[in-house]
């Protein structure tokens, strides 16, 4: 291991710092000179399992993550609250639709998403939602309804903006900022989930098409917006050119109340 030439600390201090913030694939390419791949699992079990709570907050109105397919993966619907005291962000909702052989698609297997819109707007009534952040493919027709009813929905884009999203979830496990019920759906998706790693930072992946994943998307955008506090009415030039610096960034990070700014328009909450 080497040494930084302007560390105030010592080199030990230094590296256990760096291991325990880093990927293990990151460490060992920066500080051990080996050849890593650029794709690893995102968490360990250990870190994920480190962040189970049973006293979690669930008041409030909960920002939401969708995550959308028809055919081929699951839909995911997750829901996240920022607990009062702590800050910490709190995953109080967890769903997931199934693709279902029916009168649909010529009987092949599929996700009605009315019943996912059905869903929302339930949740909506009973003054449970502040926001939907959503990825556009798949559900145009759906944030239409959805808005129509008084819903404030989100685009996320699933470009830049993912990226500083994945890397904001990984840094809030590493630091145990964020809680979970233990919920199987999103447990399987995070231990499926595989991090590929680039200069702006990681990004969600599955190592196989059987793996699914989409309830951690979902958590990722859920909890990006819960974090950040502002629902962005259109994305921050900063996300967009691929900055990496997250919410958690944020100088005493997520206090009691903080407003975003996302350029020319936001939205408090």
């Amino acid at each position: 291991l080497k040494p930084h030439p302007g560390l105030s600390i010592s080199p030990r201090e230094y590296h256990e710092q760096q291991r325990q913030t880093l990927r293990p694939s990151a460490f060992a390419r920066l500080h051990l000179n080996e050849f890593v791949s650029s794709i690893s699992s995102f968490v360990s079990k250990e870190q994920w399992a480190a962040c189970y709570s049973d006293n979690i907050e669930g008041g409030g109105k909960m920002v939401m993550g969708l995550d959308a397919s028809v055919r081929g993966d699951y839909t995911a619907l997750v829901g996240c609250v920022r607990d009062a005291k702590s800050g910490d962000v709190h995953v109080t909702y967890v769903k997931t639709w199934k693709p279902q052989k029916g009168a649909l698609q010529g009987g092949k297997p599929t996700i009605d998403l009315r019943d996912v819109v059905d869903e929302i707007k339930r949740l909506h009534e009973q003054g449970r939602v502040s926001a939907v952040v959503y990825d556009p493919f798949q559900l145009h027709l759906a944030s239409l309804q959805l808005e129509a009813a008084g819903v404030n929905v989100v685009e996320m884009p699933q470009t830049n903006a993912r990226v500083a999203s994945d890397q904001a979830l990984y840094d809030a496990i590493v630091a145990k900022r964020i809680k979970h019920y233990g919920d199987p759906h999103l447990d399987e998706a995070i231990h499926n989930a595989v991090a590929v790693e680039s200069a702006r930072g990681l990004r969600l992946s599955k190592s196989k098409t059987s793996k699914k994943i989409d309830a951690a998307v979902a958590l990722s955008m859920a909890a990006y917006h819960v974090a950040s506090v502002g629902i962005p009415t259109h994305w921050p030039e900063q996300v967009m050119k691929g900055s990496r610096r997250t919410p958690f960034d944020h100088p005493g990070a997520m206090p009691d109340r903080q407003v975003v700014n996302y350029g020319r328009r936001w939205r408090d909450f």
